[in-house]
């Protein structure tokens, strides 16, 4: 029995420097997606057959990304994960978000419409609950802050009006963007997406705080309702009923 186990790990340790060898070379790109979750394992199973492991997250779970999207409790549940292994596998997710969002300053990607798109898929599309941010800018449409309003379900997220106005007034903020997310997958806006535009905007618009757009993003893709032309029918239904103009 020491006989194999020994062979057994001296293969092993073989085949984990081959794979290490492989990544320095061709990076991770050329490797399948058990393969990635083999060599994520190598630091927290040293003594194990990691890939066995990852076959069982793979089957278990179906893909890559739903391994990664998946609570902590049900990775440990899988033979050879422990909840440790189970925490980091949940949070490469975050560290994924957190990588992106940190690689480019805020202020490079905020002066166009596709720019703020691209920044908050890479912050909140691939999250599986609904949330809502509110982004403050000066009177020279510079970036303040980005900051979390809310936090939902799978389908909805609340949001309210007098917090929106005291975030913006706390921060001196002179215009504002609302983003959030639809784990569904789906860009366009709900009624609810459209009536939330219009409460907002009338909201703001009472302390001189312009809402430049809402913007929706799933995955990589988003949904700007200033650039697809909801915003402006918005603005003027609300400007109808309140008789003067803002802009």
């Amino acid at each position: 029995m020491i006989y194999i186990y020994c062979m057994d790990k001296r293969f092993h340790d073989g085949h984990r420097e081959r794979m290490r060898n492989r990544i320095k070379t061709s990076g991770i790109d050329g490797l399948q997606p058990h393969e990635v979750l083999e060599y994520i394992l190598y630091s927290f199973v040293p003594r194990k057959d990691t890939n066995v492991i990852a076959h069982r997250l793979i089957d278990k779970f179906g893909s890559f990304s739903a391994v990664i999207d998946a609570n902590v409790e049900d990775l440990a549940s899988v033979e050879g994960v422990s909840i440790v292994s189970a925490t980091f596998l949940h949070s490469l997710k975050g560290i994924s978000n957190f990588y992106q969002t940190d690689k480019t300053s805020i202020k490079d990607k905020i002066n166009t419409v596709e720019k703020v798109g691209k920044y908050m898929c890479n912050r909140i599309g691939f999250e599986n609950k609904e949330q809502a941010y509110l982004l403050l800018f000066n009177n020279q449409s510079e970036l303040i802050k980005i900051e979390l309003i809310s936090k939902g379900t799978v389908d909805k997220v609340g949001v309210y009006t007098r917090e929106i106005a005291e975030i913006a007034l706390r921060n001196k903020a002179t215009n504002v963007i609302i983003c959030h997310n639809h784990p569904s997958g789906g860009i366009n806006p709900s009624i609810d997406d459209i009536n939330l535009t219009s409460a907002v905007y009338t909201s703001l618009r009472m302390i001189n705080i312009r809402l430049l757009d809402h913007m929706i993003v799933a995955g990589d893709k988003y949904y700007s309702m200033k650039f697809n032309g909801d915003f402006n029918e918005i603005i003027e239904n609300v400007e109808n009923r309140l008789g003067e103009g803002f802009f």
